[in-house]
């Protein structure tokens, strides 16, 4: 959800670097739950569950909201798949 990419954001915004900020939203984010030798980074043996972007998060940290697709569990889903049915 957007609490996520606003969590994302924060971090930049105090001072670090976008690619230290998507770092710690992933590998450490992973390592931090125990789970860094199977999730947090691409890399054989771990699961490859994924995020695509229409813009790149290193050129401005609010890219990280421009999802085109998200593969999870090997099938590739557009957000619109992935919305919650509205009330």
């Amino acid at each position: 959800g957007l609490g996520y990419h606003w969590e994302l954001w924060s971090m930049q915004s105090g001072g670090m670097r976008n690619i230290d900020a998507l770092r710690v939203a992933s590998l450490c984010g992973a390592e931090a739950i125990g789970l860094g030798k199977d999730l947090g980074s691409i890399e054989a043996g771990k699961l490859a569950d994924l995020v695509v972007l229409d813009e790149n998060p290193l050129e401005k940290i609010e890219n990280s909201e421009t999802v085109r697709l998200v593969v999870k569990n090997g099938r590739a889903y557009t957000p619109d798949e992935l919305a919650l049915p509205k009330r």
